[in-house]
């Protein structure tokens, strides 16, 4: 293909300034140079103001006065939709604009609840396998008690300068460290490292 034949596809784009930077610099040093090229573009040119002069007269002979008034004046006229009618419409119109919507969000809570039910090691309604409902002891009058060892602590008063508490969530566990650091012997660390 010759250069011409490259850069001619570019000309109508050229003249309505659609071009990168780079392809019009590319397109203005070949026009400088291709005299078939840059009378191709002054023809583009010549039929681009005859098309818009053109159009302007056809625009000037049309009478537009009183074509707003024309229209408010037939819309007046229509009979308003019924009420159920109206909500017809409006509800096929957002079903049909937000329907790829409405899909992803039925896709998204069909798939949670499918997990859900089929997750591996989930108790069927609530329930581990093998065990079955009971009821606390509180019938008797009596306080249903935790397994295992534990302290209830109501009340701590800590005038040290340091201590940390830890809670594990998962098998209800908090652990307290108290530091008495005026209690070490003399060369000991003053806490300075904890």
């Amino acid at each position: 293909m010759s250069p011409c034949e490259n850069l001619h596809p570019l000309l109508n784009r050229y003249h309505d300034g659609e071009l990168s930077r780079r392809q019009r610099a590319r397109v203005e040093s070949h026009l400088a140079v291709c005299p078939q090229c840059a009378a191709e573009l002054a023809r583009i040119r010549e039929l681009g103001q005859g098309l818009r002069q053109f159009l302007s007269d056809e625009c000037a002979a049309v009478d537009f006065s009183g074509f707003t008034e024309r229209v408010m004046q037939g819309i007046s006229r229509q009979e308003p939709l019924p009420l159920a009618a109206r909500v017809r419409l409006w509800l096929g119109e957002a079903l049909r604009v937000y329907r790829p919507v409405w899909l992803a969000s039925v896709a998204a809570a069909t798939a949670a609840v499918l997990l859900i039910a089929l997750w591996p090691g989930a108790p069927a309604n609530g329930l581990s396998e093998g065990k079955t409902p009971t009821a606390p002891a509180v019938a008797n009058g009596e306080t249903p008690q935790p397994e295992g060892p534990q302290v209830i602590i109501d009340r701590m008063e800590y005038a040290g300068e340091r201590s940390m508490i830890f809670s594990v969530s998962r098998n209800n566990t908090t652990v307290i460290w108290l530091y008495d650091m005026n209690r070490l012997p003399d060369g000991k660390s003053e806490g300075d490292d904890l």
